[in-house]
């Protein structure tokens, strides 16, 4: 006998499952043998051909888990639990069937294709799409910071490079502006029509530094 009496056990589906087709007598056996081995440690004495088989494919499952409840009493942070049981007690059922039955309380959670009463694991978060500012965006940035770089000269510049940074394509075009106040070319007295013209690399100085 076990030294561990245990308060409860998990009984899985399978388990119920396999006692059809048996006779109500090899039924209540096997049913005894697997709650008293798995609360107590009993050892079965099953005279039956069948107790003693299915007994024999359900054992693994009950002493797995009672080893993980045991080693989750020894000491240390203790392991999230889950309706009242330890978190990685296996089931002996798929993903797929241990979902079974499950809605979805948030639509923006669902899985692309996941049907209506599925359940799966969430998906990896995903790297948010860039969206290049409006000049009104840039504009009221450059404001905020009291900044000097020229709004839309800042947007003509990334345009042309395909939002680019190096190799790289730009994440944070905030964190660029910011970059983009070292640009000697902000210190330039603006003459004549130089506002209209086609700027070129040489006019934004130490950008060249963060594209190489």
């Amino acid at each position: 006998m076990s030294q561990t009496a245990f308060d409860a056990f998990l009984f899985y589906r399978s388990y119920r499952e396999s006692l059809n087709g048996m006779t109500q007598k090899d039924q209540l056996a096997t049913l005894l043998a697997i709650i008293d081995y798995a609360l107590y440690g009993v050892e079965p004495d099953l005279k039956g051909k069948m107790p003693a088989a299915i007994f024999t494919v359900v054992r693994p499952n009950i002493d797995a888990n009672n080893a993980k409840r045991r080693a989750g009493k020894k000491g240390g942070r203790p392991k999230k639990e889950t309706n009242g049981f330890q978190s990685g007690e296996t089931d002996g059922f798929s993903e797929s069937e241990n979902n079974e039955g499950c809605i979805m309380k948030d639509e923006g959670q669902r899985d692309e294709g996941q049907r209506d009463g599925e359940c799966g694991a969430a998906s990896p978060p995903t790297r948010a799409h860039f969206i290049p500012p409006t000049l009104e965006e840039v504009t009221a940035y450059v404001r905020e910071r009291g900044s000097k770089v020229d709004p839309q000269g800042f947007i003509d510049f990334y345009a042309a490079k395909g939002w680019m940074v190096g190799k790289n394509k730009m994440r944070d075009w905030r964190a660029a502006c910011r970059n983009a106040e070292k640009w000697e070319r902000w210190d330039k007295p603006q003459q004549g029509g130089d506002r209209n013209r086609i700027k070129t690399d040489a006019d934004y100085g130490e950008e060249l530094f963060f594209t190489k």
